[in-house]
């Protein structure tokens, strides 16, 4: 009965209600230069990035994605709110729309009844496996909105040729124009390498629409970064930094990106049952990587803080042949406040304080559906200012 009920909704109910959108708004990606960014990684730094390229052109843009959608609770919206993103960029006389597309999106639905000019591929790793049913799901609906897009036949396509699940992307694309990118294609002083190929698809991106590369370097140097995504709260005299990185690839790279640095890591893993392989992975990530870690409540749902913590737990010990000792250098703290004060109390000078799992994300997520106001940010400074204070 579940089996049928999820093949109707999905067959019919979701398409239906995006044909529903696009009608009472009047297709109006027909009237507007439409970009989809989809991947694992790097989607949200690479809209704002294209986004900040074209408005440095002077055009209008309107803009979809996780940092412009937290009040939302989703990435990307659903195609009402989206029609209607698109309808106001008409009527504000905007010539461009850049939309984040991710895999749930595109099971329902959402980026149909759209015309994309231009679909980005950023990277491809391990993520919403179990919700997709395994990771070959996960890549098949980020695949199939490269093949919708491939219906429109003026559209382009800009491929991350280092990824190596690039070439079902370039099959999807096959008969149309193609943009291969890579890391070394665009310099940017954003920390990271994954940085690099987030600069290098919106510089191909923004070839593909015709804006000159000189402009286009120009914008991405001046671009001041994403709220949440490697944001220095604090340089010195330790650093402080806060980051989405809620998958093993995203955490391995920020960390990564400070070589020689000693590092106190800050995270948790989201509970409600998602995603459960990832959480002794990330813990063993973090054993490899940082000097010190404390481990914290990152959305737990309906799940315990402690049994996440827990399975966390099970992966950071496991390395370095029992170096790591809880209160000597880790520790569980449940509070995610009281985590971040215990972190930044550890600091020492030219230390790296790395706050991950929330990003830009302005809540947290409890049992019953419970929300409580959250900025890993707004703690940081907090404390920063009073650090003996309680909160």
């Amino acid at each position: 009965m579940m089996a049928a009920y999820v093949f109707l909704r999905d067959r019919f109910y979701h398409p239906a209600m995006a044909l529903v959108a696009a009608i009472v708004y009047g297709f109006p990606s027909r009237r507007l230069t439409v970009i989809g960014v989809t991947g694992t990684k790097g989607k949200s730094t690479t809209v704002e990035l294209l986004a900040h390229i074209l408005e440095a052109a002077g055009k209008g843009v309107a803009v979809s994605s996780s940092v412009r959608n937290e009040g939302r609770g989703t990435t990307m919206p659903r195609c009402f709110v989206i029609q209607r993103l698109l309808r106001r960029a008409v009527s504000q006389g905007h010539g461009y729309a850049v939309i984040e597309v991710t895999s749930q999106g595109v099971l329902q639905s959402r980026h149909r009844f759209i015309r994309f000019a231009v679909a980005v591929f950023t990277n491809l790793a391990p993520e919403h496996v179990e919700a997709h049913g395994g990771f070959e799901n996960y890549r098949a609906a980020k695949v199939s909105f490269f093949r919708y897009a491939a219906k429109n036949p003026r559209a382009l396509f800009v491929i991350n040729k280092d990824d190596e699940n690039a070439s079902y992307f370039v099959r999807a694309a096959e008969g149309h124009t193609t943009i291969m990118f890579g890391r070394e294609d665009a310099p940017t002083s954003l920390y990271g390498d994954f940085n690099g190929y987030n600069a290098g698809a919106a510089l191909a991106a923004a070839s593909a629409l015709g804006i000159p590369r000189e402009g286009a370097l120009r914008a991405i140097a001046s671009f001041p970064g994403v709220r949440g995504r490697m944001e220095v709260i604090r340089k010195e005299p330790f650093e402080v930094v806060v980051d989405y990185a809620v998958t093993p690839d995203s955490l391995r790279a920020a960390y990564g990106a400070f070589p020689g640095r000693r590092i106190i890591g800050v995270f948790g893993c989201t509970g409600g049952g998602r995603d459960v392989w990832k959480r002794p992975v990330m813990g063993g990530i973090a054993g490899e990587m940082c000097d010190e870690v404390i481990l914290t409540d990152d959305d737990s749902y309906d799940e315990s803080t402690e049994s996440i913590m827990a399975a966390i737990e099970r992966g950071l010990v496991a390395t370095k042949a029992g170096a790591w000792k809880e209160g000597a250098n880790y520790r569980k703290i449940a509070d995610r406040g009281e985590a971040i004060r215990a972190a930044l109390s550890l600091a020492r000078p030219h230390d790296v304080v790395m706050i991950t799992g929330k990003g830009g994300d302005r809540w947290l997520r409890m049992a019953h559906g419970r929300k409580i106001p959250w900025s890993d940010q707004d703690v940081v400074r907090e404390i920063l200012r009073n650090p003996k204070a309680e909160r």
